[in-house]
């Protein structure tokens, strides 16, 4: 973890006998190393934007802070429940913190004083939009979440990847987040129009339809990339159209349209799963949403 106000200092975590930090302030000529806990590991680090005396050091058996460079630690854990893989700290508020863990996204809005729990289990990877802080994105052993609230109201980001255990994930804000998968590839995922490219970066038609499950109405975005016959359908598990919401040709560029729950007669259809048929470029996209009461 590089200190974000100093280039010449440098924290580091892992498993060696116990949850330890070790710390360079000369680039890595030099290391010191404090011991936090006799046992367990460090997971994660975090140094606060602001004050770089103050670093959290998450792992097992929970989460440390220090707020003299090092010197001292102490246990900062009130409410977290799992190993940390995770910690990311809002740049707007710092102290405002986030723990990423396999029982869920714990937040605190206290520096860390106590956590409350978000949400979303199985969370390996977690980064924040810094461009939008109440963005979060979470990596777990089922996929990709996003959250725009600061935790809470998880909605899946699921389409396009082939393996869904996800290790790591990186941010370049109002571009592209990119999901590393554990044994498979690298994804992105365009933040420009909300849609995933994948593998290899293979260049595809793009659909994507959230939040997922949907309730009132589903945001549906589509890329195209030349002038071309678009349809965009709404199926029910029988394979019955539902709803047509685009049929005609489209010019290159970005469409966002949505979908209410309703028919083709306007009459609102019942919860369950539906499909979002979307043909174009001589290629079709089936995703599936579910529709909640």
């Amino acid at each position: 973890m590089a200190d974000p106000n100093n280039s010449n200092i440098y924290w580091s975590g892992g498993i060696l006998a116990g949850m330890r930090v070790s710390k360079t302030t000369n680039s890595g000529s030099s290391w010191v190393r404090y011991s936090l806990n006799g046992s367990g590991f460090t997971f994660s680090l975090a140094v606060d934007p602001t004050n770089s005396n103050i670093v959290y050091a998450g792992g097992v058996p929970g989460l440390y802070k220090t707020t003299n460079g090092g010197s001292n630690w102490f246990f900062s854990s009130t409410g977290i429940t799992d190993t940390i893989f995770d910690i990311e700290i809002d740049p707007t508020n710092t102290s405002i913190l986030y723990a990423g863990t396999p029982d869920g996204v714990f937040s605190s809005t206290n520096s860390g004083v106590t956590w409350i729990n978000t949400g979303c289990t199985g969370v390996k990877a977690l980064t924040i939009d810094y461009t939008a802080p109440d963005t979060l994105y979470v990596g777990t052993i089922t996929g990709v979440y996003l959250s725009t609230t600061g935790g809470g109201g998880w909605v899946a980001m699921n389409s396009g990847l082939d393996n869904t255990n996800v290790i790591s994930l990186e941010i370049d804000p109002g571009h592209y987040l990119f999901a590393g998968t554990e044994g498979s590839s690298i994804y992105r995922w365009n933040l420009n129009v909300g849609v995933v490219e994948q593998g290899r970066l293979e260049e595809k038609i793009p659909l994507a339809i959230y939040p997922n499950p949907m309730r009132d109405q589903a945001t549906i975005t589509y890329y195209i990339s030349k002038t071309t016959v678009v349809e965009l359908s709404i199926f029910d598990v029988q394979g019955r159209l539902v709803k047509n919401i685009v049929s005609g040709t489209c010019q290159p560029g970005a469409y966002t349209t949505y979908w209410t729950g309703r028919d083709n007669c306007n009459q609102s259809v019942s919860a369950g799963i539906y499909f979002c048929k979307f043909s174009a470029e001589g290629m079709a996209i089936i995703d599936k949403t579910v529709l909640l009461q």
